[in-house]
């Protein structure tokens, strides 16, 4: 068949191929489209503006350290003495942030404000609280109709197979915890599932979030093990990112000695790239695992053209934890110790996210607001929580713009807080990092699940990290409104 003859009976497959969809779209047999994209420039914002260079020329003392190491850890331990009497703080709430506040708990079974001292407890109590914890997470499971990863519904054997893999029946009378690390960045679960389909979507449109995922635990995290899944493809622990079921492969056994000297080692690195490769050998040929923003790593030895050794945790076949020498690039975005805390270093990590997917639960190792605005910020060393509610109360000195103010009045208290050094935080949650006043606009970076409708009236989709107002999401200035302080 001649050249042209070959590219005639192509082109004439594709007319076919085209014909068919068209009459199957028709017939309502194939699926919608895809959802709008909304472009790069939000309304109310300039192309400028998606760059660091544009923040940097209008920033004041950009080099400038806000707070060093020292001053960061104390900020650190106010938060968690605050949180340390949850009934007391609470009580001490706005009625209506009160009640957002107990909200996250009894959506999220497993979640914490600060990670309890388990060690502190008697066998029975632990017992008495993973049993809690385990029967929340079931009635969490049973209380709403969830589908699998095609949106397709679970049907009643399903939930029963699930719910066995709890394996509430087998849960002791006292439970003494084992002691682990994870070994890779890792789910953190609500539910243990059995199959990787399985995960928690409440519906089957735009929304697909795994409402089953509470969190990634990072790699190199200590953890305390609390009860094995039926089929022991999971383990119940308890993490810096709260109580949850975690796949056993991740997971490696150790002394809690080895797993907090291996996590908190003097001599480490961060990292301060969105992802990161690491590899088996100098030459950095074949990725043997990925690191995310903010974590760390002990640092074996930096040779003379900057490339770095560093230690990564392994587990082996029966479970044990050892350590192995891994390499990485030479140009690996990667900080020895932590950054200084500056503007510029804020606005810089800041963008390095810009445009990744909105991720609400993490269930595809994404990030939501408030976890963005955690790795970013845990590259100074803050140990933020993981909850834009608990977020909003990090720092002292949290003012609050109730709903019934008018929007000028409101924005006049925010452009009197400090450009890249400001959450803004709604009643329900959402926060974003206030970068400047634009004209009388508040200017944020900020990721979330919405779209907008144009001037056809088409909807747009966001649902990504990018350059915004405050006026998206709408249900924004429809709040109260926390203004935190991070100096």
């Amino acid at each position: 068949m001649s050249q042209v003859r070959k590219i005639s009976a192509k082109r004439a497959m594709q007319g076919y191929a085209l014909a068919a969809i068209l009459v199957l779209q028709a017939q309502g047999l194939l699926g919608q489209s895809l959802y709008p994209r909304a472009p790069d420039v939000i309304p109310g914002t300039l192309k400028e503006m998606r760059t660091v260079e544009f923040w940097l020329a209008r920033m004041e003392r950009p080099d400038e350290v806000i707070r060093n190491l020292a001053e960061i850890r104390e900020m650190n331990e106010a938060y968690q003495q605050k949180m340390g009497d949850i009934p007391r703080f609470v009580s001490g709430l706005d009625e209506d942030l009160a009640e957002q506040f107990i909200t996250q708990f009894v959506r999220s079974p497993g979640l914490e404000a600060v990670m309890p001292k388990i060690g502190a407890q008697a066998p029975s109590e632990i017992s008495a609280t993973v049993k809690d914890l385990v029967r929340r997470q079931i009635q969490h499971l049973e209380g709403r109709q969830y589908g699998n990863r095609l949106a397709v519904e679970y049907s009643s054997a399903q939930i029963e197979d699930l719910v066995g893999e709890f394996a509430e029946s087998a849960l002791p009378a006292e439970i003494k915890p084992a002691s682990g690390i994870v070994v890779q960045n890792s789910l953190l679960k609500m539910v243990p599932t059995i199959h990787p389909e399985h995960t928690g979507l409440s519906q089957a449109g735009k929304s697909r979030w795994d409402l089953w995922n509470l969190d990634v635990v990072k790699i190199g995290s200590p953890i305390r093990i609390l009860h094995k899944s039926k089929s022991g493809g999971h383990l119940l622990v308890l993490s810096e990112r709260g109580y949850g079921w975690i796949e056993s492969k991740d997971v490696a056994l150790t002394t809690a000695a080895k797993a907090k000297s291996f996590s908190e080692a003097q001599n480490f690195i961060v990292v301060i790239g969105d992802r990161v490769p690491f590899y088996a050998s100098h030459e950095a040929t074949y990725v043997s695992g990925w690191l995310r923003m903010g974590d760390r790593l002990p640092l074996v030895e930096t040779d003379d053209n900057g490339q770095r050794q560093v230690m990564v945790p392994v587990r082996k076949t029966n479970g044990e934890f050892v350590t192995e020498v891994a390499w990485l690039a030479p140009d690996a975005d990667v900080h020895s110790g932590y950054l200084p805390y500056t503007r510029k270093n804020v606005v810089t990590q800041s963008f390095k996210l810009l445009d990744n997917v909105y991720d609400w639960t993490g269930g595809w190792f994404g990030r939501n607001h408030a976890t963005s605005l955690r790795d970013i910020f845990s590259t100074f060393g803050f140990e933020l929580p993981a909850n834009g509610v608990f977020i909003a109360q990090f720092n002292d000195g949290i003012k609050l713009l109730p709903k019934e103010q008018s929007k000028e009045d409101r924005y006049k208290t925010i452009f009197t807080s400090e450009p890249f050094l400001t959450f803004i935080t709604s009643a329900s949650g959402h926060s974003e990092l206030y970068l400047g006043n634009h004209y009388g606009q508040v200017i944020t970076f900020d990721t979330h699940g919405y779209g907008y409708e144009n001037e056809s009236g088409e909807i747009l989709e966001i649902r990504r990290w990018g350059v915004s107002t405050l006026e998206l999401p709408a249900y924004m200035l429809k709040q109260d409104i926390l203004l935190t302080q991070m100096r």
